[in-house]
């Protein structure tokens, strides 16, 4: 399966009530999830891996976040946020 990592430049900080996402001039404000989202993108985890450890994290089923999940990592990509590895 795809693994997926940080883009170049791109950093996570927590700003106010929620987080930032910052690569070069851009910000994108995400929440807690889409923060654990960001920092399980580190070359050691596909979208499998991914879905198990927050559904655990959250106590939910796979099957319940699976879609948003995987909605969320496409667009990070779409953003040059994360990027496929290997």
């Amino acid at each position: 399966m795809t693994k997926y990592k940080k883009g170049l430049g791109a950093s996570l900080f927590k700003h106010e009530a929620g987080f930032v996402i910052i690569k070069g001039r851009e910000v994108f404000k995400i929440n807690e999830v889409g923060a654990r989202i960001f920092e399980l993108c580190n070359s050691s985890h596909d979208e499998e891996d991914i879905i198990a450890k927050l559904s655990n994290f959250y106590n939910t089923t796979d099957t319940s976040i699976e879609s948003e999940i995987k909605a969320f990592i496409h667009e990070l990509e779409k953003l040059n946020v994360i990027r496929k590895v290997g």
